[in-house]
């Protein structure tokens, strides 16, 4: 499955993740990488993704944000061990 964005809406895109082209600092940047299409290394695909900046002490996520990641890692099949043992591992804020 393919998913590709008009240019027009990379903006609603990138202030969803808190990015500002032009901005001196950003939570994300957006870079450009390559992925296996599939997990076929012959077929790599150019791809924009957000990219977050690492930070001394990030803020926890909130428990709806935490659900909302192990739905997509579940809907996109990504291994269970790497669901239960990192994902669900993940510490959430409690306010």
């Amino acid at each position: 499955m393919v998913y590709e964005i008009a240019e027009r809406e990379v903006g609603f895109l990138d202030k969803s993740e808190g990015y500002r082209p032009g901005r001196e600092t950003n939570s994300y940047i957006r870079k450009e990488c390559h992925v296996a299409m599939d997990g076929d290394d012959d077929s790599p695909m150019a791809v924009v993704s957000y990219f977050a900046h690492r930070e001394n002490n990030p803020p926890l996520p909130n428990q709806e944000y935490k659900d909302m990641i192990l739905r997509g890692a579940r809907f996109w099949h990504l291994p269970e061990e790497y669901i239960i043992n990192t994902l669900e591992a993940i510490e959430v804020s409690m306010g």
